[in-house]
């Protein structure tokens, strides 16, 4: 049969395909005995290219041009990595500086070989298996530990075997009774690397108190800094340590009585051991026995910077007068009167007064003035530093504790309004204010304190800016009230022929110009800014039909006189729209923040401005939010929040 035509003719190949051979690999392991032995052997083939591997990488990384620097260097870098990027800083699992011993195998190994790295403990409490993995890379080098939450019983038992190479340890809020037990535990022992110690005993009335004859087993050569919340330690016990840092602190009646029933004399004898002491802080934990010295004992304390003292009045005079300070040290000073007790506080007047007085002392430019008549106290703060261009006087005062505040002075007695304004006027009177520039004054309107403020800033030319807070302050409102103007005439005629009815040329004088004089020039001309908060503008107030009324008279009548107020600010107010709008007329910038005073002004005035006060249990002062630390403080009492607080920094 014929091919049909124009198709092309396909052969076979001629060569044949090789015979299949099967895999070797794939007979051996058909028979099950042989399987175990090879998969070792697959296994370490593979081990062995990943070390490969691993060899060629680490080799690639050298030539990085990072990698030429000595391993001494690097671990610098690193140790100033620890200060930027601590782990757990909070509570997440964040490893911090930790993550550069991921990068590569050189950079782990340096990172391992420095102990010093892993020393360092601190933020909120990581888990147990983390602090003891940090502790054991620590080797011998000093632990600084840090810790805002109640450690474990396992981290304690940790800390505990190795409190000898210690070098800090803060643990400022033990909350829990075995927590507190297992710290009083760690007080007893010898502390011969200790450089700064703070512990903290809250949540509670009744804390531990530590063996009296073994707090540190009266060695601590070392010891700089030194703060104790609530710890029951008698002044007796304390270590002879050459501290630059004292703070004290009670809160219960447990830890006060066992500062109260010690002489001075031991507390004399601790600040004497320190004569470098740089801050001395010491709440509500003052000796309550007087010296047995024969004689006036002094304490001389060169160097001290700070100063703070809260407790009964007498022992806060006793203390205070026996201290001698440099004229620049900072001052803060909280006498309470226990009833019956009674008495003139005129002598904590007067050492103020003293201190401030002598030659090189600060000169004041800032002044803050609350007066609470319900507690039957006042409170005084002042510094020479202003607040910040456009703030209020009030903003600069906001820590009472603050490097820039120079005097704070808090002084509760048992006086009626009469006899607490007299002394509020004497204390005033004992301060130097020729040179003060802003004044904030919180008062209530209930019960009235009437100062006499022209009395009390006679010196005030320099006056720029005043805060009034709260309806008791309408006194200081009075005080700047330029008073209503009687227009006096000057007559002006030609010098050469006064007194002469006609000129040289035998012609009448011209007749004499008057020009208009103010009789009564205003009081502090260089004011310029006024601050008005929690003040009810309708308001009825003496001398005037209301508050607004007042208000508007200050600002008309000195722009009248050529000294206008520049900046008015009203905030948290009862003032009405209508009363804006006029006011906004006659100054050159006015700020509202729109309230028009729909609260209760009494209400708002204790909590915006007292919620420094110490016995305050609310959140006042706090925004809401869930940032951590806001977190941490919520339920702790105003006391417990100071104490944190004063560490957090």
């Amino acid at each position: 049969m014929s091919r049909p035509k124009g198709r092309a003719q396909t052969r076979a190949p001629s060569a044949t395909a090789p015979p299949f051979e099967p895999d070797p690999f794939r007979s051996a392991i058909r028979s099950h005995s042989s399987r175990a032995t090879i998969r070792a052997m697959v296994e370490k083939q593979i081990a062995d290219v990943k070390l490969n591997m691993l060899l060629m990488m680490t080799r690639r990384n050298a030539l990085v041009p990072i990698s030429i620097l000595p391993p001494e260097l690097l671990a610098r870098i690193f140790s100033l990595l620890t200060l930027e990027h601590p782990p757990f800083k909070d509570r997440k699992q964040n490893l911090g500086w930790i993550v550069v011993t991921h990068v590569c195998r050189h950079w782990r190994q340096v990172a391992l070989d420095d102990a010093s790295l892993w020393g360092k403990l601190d933020g909120f409490q990581p888990s147990s298996r983390w602090i003891t993995e940090m502790v054991v890379r620590s080797k011998g080098a000093p632990l600084d530990i840090s810790f805002m939450e109640t450690p474990s019983q396992q981290a304690l038992s940790l800390f505990s075997q190795n409190f000898s190479r210690i070098r800090e340890l803060a643990l400022s809020a033990i909350w829990t009774e075995s927590a507190q037990k297992h710290v009083q535990n760690m007080l007893g022992c010898e502390a011969p690397t200790m450089e700064r110690l703070i512990v903290g005993f809250l949540g509670g009335s009744h804390h531990p108190r530590p063996n009296t004859l073994t707090f540190l087993k009266g060695h601590a050569p070392r010891l700089r800094e030194l703060s104790l919340c609530n710890v029951a330690l008698p002044w007796s016990s304390f270590p002879s340590s050459p501290l630059t840092l004292l703070t004290v602190v009670s809160l219960d009646k447990a830890a006060q009585k066992a500062s109260a029933l010690d002489s001075l004399d031991t507390l004399f004898d601790v600040m004497e051991n320190s004569p470098s002491l740089d801050s001395l802080i010491l709440r509500d934990c003052l000796p309550s026995t007087p010296s047995t010295a024969p004689h006036t004992r002094t304490v001389n304390l060169p160097k001290l910077s700070f100063i703070s003292l809260a407790g009964p009045r007498i022992d806060v005079v006793r203390i205070f007068g026996a201290v001698r300070l440099p004229p620049s040290a900072r001052i803060a000073l909280e006498c309470t009167s226990p009833p019956p007790v009674e008495g003139d506080p005129g002598h904590v007047v007067s050492l103020i007064a003293a201190h401030f007085g002598s030659p090189g002392s600060v000169t004041f430019r800032s002044l803050d003035l609350m007066l609470n008549g319900t507690k039957h106290s006042f409170e005084i703060s002042a510094t020479n530093k202003l607040p910040e261009s456009g703030k209020p006087p009030s903003s600069i005062f906001q820590d009472p504790e603050s490097d820039e505040i120079d005097l704070h002075l808090i002084i509760e007695t048992h006086h009626d309004s009469n006899k607490l304004s007299s002394l509020v006027q004497r204390t005033l009177a004992s301060l130097s204010l020729a040179d003060i520039e802003c004044i904030a004054f919180t008062s209530s309107s209930e019960p009235v304190i009437t100062l006499d403020w022209k009395q009390i800033l006679r010196q005030g030319d320099k006056i720029t800016s005043v805060e009034v807070l709260g309806g008791g302050t309408v006194a200081l409102l009075q005080a700047i009230n330029p008073p209503k103007q009687t227009i006096a005439t000057t007559s002006s005629s030609n010098p050469k022929a006064r007194g002469q009815g006609k000129n040289t040329r035998g012609s009448q004088d011209p007749p004499q110009q008057t020009m208009p004089m103010a009789v009564n020039p205003p009081p502090f001309r260089e004011l310029k800014s006024l601050f008005f908060e929690l003040l009810a503008f309708s308001r009825k107030v003496p001398g005037a039909s209301t508050v607004y009324d007042l208000v508007r008279s200050i600002v008309d009548r000195r722009r009248k006189c050529g000294v206008p107020i520049k900046i008015l600010d009203i905030t948290s107010c009862t003032i009405s729209d209508n009363q804006v709008r006029s006011l906004k007329t006659l100054v050159g910038k006015l700020q509202w923040d729109g309230d028009d005073g729909g609260h209760s002004q009494h209400a708002l005035l204790h909590t915006h401005h007292y919620h420094r006060d110490f016995d305050d249990d609310s959140l006042d002062g706090y925004t809401d939010g869930d940032t951590l630390w806001e977190q941490f403080l919520m339920g702790r009492s105003g006391a417990e929040r100071a104490w944190l607080e004063d560490l957090s920094d």
